[in-house]
């Protein structure tokens, strides 16, 4: 689950600085903003509507290329372990898989929903967004705390925990959707830009 961070790459705070820039009304993403021009700091849209498209098409790309790598390299890693096993534990090797899985599919899913963050970042929301955070880090404690008072295994921590993960990434979504009004939505924002 760690590697869904370093899999960024960069790619958020970046995204999240040039959002800023067109949101304060940069004309492009490598010229400054000029304070004094009239209509400075009122939001560039169609700069914002490219960004938007090229995130999202970043983010999707290398979802792929992340959900790849996961379950090559990933399934490689814990091949032995999960092989050390036996069907007598507390967690068998067949739920040690489907917990495989259950963490492989939601962390490319919350990984591709990075994009959310980056542009809630670049508006200025990052309050927001670190509030509804701790709350979730907290039911995602809490719900762990629950599995493990209730004797759960290994399946049913992880299962619980991955829960949180979609949950925060729908989140994201909807606070993206509440903050930008459907405006981005895919069929308005499909534009790659390559500069």
């Amino acid at each position: 689950m760690g590697f869904q961070f370093f899999a960024d790459i960069g790619f958020g705070s970046t995204g999240a600085r040039v959002v800023a820039y067109a949101h304060a009304g940069a004309p492009e993403i490598d010229q400054p903003v000029d304070a004094t021009a009239p209509g400075s700091h009122t939001p560039n849209w169609e700069l914002l509507a490219r960004i938007a498209g090229t995130l999202r098409s970043i983010y999707a790309r290398l979802g792929w290329v992340f959900a790849l790598l996961l379950v090559v390299f990933g399934t490689w890693a814990l091949h032995r372990p999960i092989g050390l096993l036996s069907a007598e534990a507390t967690t068998t090797p067949v739920q040690a898989w489907v917990a495989w899985a259950i963490v492989a599919v939601t962390t490319v899913i919350a990984f591709r929903g990075n994009y959310y963050s980056a542009m809630l970042q670049g508006v200025n929301e990052i309050a927001t967004l670190r509030r509804w955070e701790a709350l979730f880090a907290c039911g995602s404690i809490f719900s762990a705390f629950g599995v493990l008072v209730a004797h759960g295994n290994l399946l049913a921590l992880i299962a619980s925990n991955q829960v949180w993960t979609l949950a925060s990434t729908l989140r994201n979504r909807w606070l993206y959707q509440k903050t930008f009004h459907h405006r981005f939505d895919v069929g308005r924002s499909r534009v790659f830009d390559r500069r």
